[in-house]
């Protein structure tokens, strides 16, 4: 890709990168940012631009710092022989069922749970169940590197949603609460990316100049004004659906 490409790109992101990077962080200061090459989440037609912090990073490190939930043993024992690819369906569609979908009852209106959150209440949003799927996947041995939550604006729900994204034999994959499908990441149709999270550093998402859909502009400005991206007021696992072409 071109420098000017890139620079592009860079500048029709800068507006979020602004807001996100604003607030400042309280607590234990986030792991520094390892940055080599092929490790950024470049997915859904997007560049991933790394972020130094984060209004985000109290609750994301919270998550990640977080002990293994006992249950998730018992859950990945079976597949912890698989291939790479076989893990990832087996734990999209068992925490799938597991977990019942529930929108956000903490008064924050956004609390992230840890996987033994989750487990224990057997109900989460969409970031609940992406970050129980990062925590089963880790549980069988898949580098965290290759782990990712990524929020964006879903067109067909027009609402901010939440996946896990998983790296598989060099290809990103989509392990989402809507269905039981392993989906190759060019073909999860109507999905903006804003923010990723990954085990060692945060990226904005960066759009060809007026590719950036008018619903990610407008998260901008929520966020700006101080506000959380407003995840879990999607249509959740109420129907679990094909979402490929």
């Amino acid at each position: 890709m071109s420098s000017n490409r890139l620079m592009l790109l860079t500048i029709t992101a800068l507006g979020i990168w602004a807001s996100l990077v604003s607030a400042p962080v309280q607590g234990k200061s986030r792991p520094s940012a390892v940055v080599t090459p092929g490790f950024a989440p470049h997915v859904f037609g997007t560049i991933a631009l790394p972020l130094k912090k984060t209004r985000f990073d109290d609750r994301w490190w919270r998550i990640m710092r977080s002990r293994p939930a006992g249950e998730l043993t018992s859950l990945v024992r079976r597949a912890r022989q698989s291939p790479r690819i076989d893990q990832l369906r087996l734990v999209n569609a068992s925490l799938n069922k597991r977990i019942h979908y529930r929108y956000d009852t903490h008064p924050s209106g956004d609390y992230w749970s840890t996987a033994g959150e989750t487990l224990s209440q057997a109900a989460g949003d969409c970031e609940d169940y992406a970050i129980a799927k990062l925590h089963a996947l880790k549980a069988l041995g898949v580098p965290e590197s290759d782990l990712f939550m990524t929020v964006g604006h879903d067109g067909a729900a027009g609402a901010i949603h939440a996946v896990l994204v998983a790296r598989a034999s060099g290809q990103f994959f989509i392990l989402d609460n809507r269905t039981n499908d392993l989906i190759p990441h060019e073909q999860y149709r109507g999905f903006y990316p804003i923010i990723t999270f990954g085990a060692r550093s945060s990226w904005l998402h960066g759009y060809e100049p007026g590719e950036m859909p008018a619903a990610v502009r407008t998260m901008n400005i929520v966020v700006q004004l101080g506000h959380d991206l407003p995840l879990g007021s999607s249509r959740g696992s109420a129907a679990v659906r094909t979402l490929g072409p």
